[in-house]
């Protein structure tokens, strides 16, 4: 078992490993997508979640074996057990954009969707500064799990395909591939 503890001096691998999390399904019918992915790396992990309309991709300095990991959340602790199932996770990085352009950045600092008027004033910021950017709709909890960060945003020539928003911090990328809403189903 690993802990990543909130105090620790891993203080921003709880924060990141936190964002990864918000993209796993509770899907049980697609187990797969119900543990966390960890590639390990030589500075340390890489951690990968899917809900399969999203993908949240993030680096930590905690050096964690390869391999799938169920996850319990406590306020203060992440405790990461690896999974007994023998699952395969699917080759995430075919859903990420290869040929996608940057259309600048996106300020998510002030935004939110809770109770505050003031944030969800600035979340509708954000949205129509996405849809002014792209073109495209998105889930607004979506955007919303990318917490208070400036991201990159880039998109593809063809519409309805996936959106990346991506950020660096202390050297470590963070990244989340979002699809658009079909708005014509």
């Amino acid at each position: 078992m690993y802990e990543i503890a909130k105090e620790s001096g891993k203080g921003e691998d709880y924060r990141t490993v936190l964002f990864v999390l918000k993209a796993m399904s509770d899907d049980t019918t697609r187990p797969y997508m119900c543990v966390l992915h960890v590639e390990a790396m030589r500075s340390g992990s890489r951690l990968v979640c899917t809900d399969g309309r999203r993908l949240h991709v993030a680096e930590i300095d905690l050096k964690i074996p390869s391999g799938e990991y169920t996850v319990e959340v406590t306020k203060q602790t992440v405790y990461l057990r690896e999974s007994t199932l023998g699952l395969a996770f699917p080759n995430w990085r075919k859903v990420v954009p290869e040929k996608a352009k940057e259309k600048g950045s996106i300020d998510f600092s002030g935004s939110g969707l809770g109770q505050k008027q003031n944030q969800c004033a600035q979340m509708s910021i954000v949205f129509h500064d996405l849809l002014a950017k792209t073109g495209e709709v998105v889930n607004l909890k979506y955007l919303d799990d990318l917490g208070k960060d400036e991201w990159r945003l880039y998109s593809q020539e063809e519409k309805h395909k996936a959106l990346m928003f991506k950020r660096e911090e202390a050297g470590k990328e963070s990244f989340a591939v979002i699809m658009p809403m079909d708005l014509a189903a």
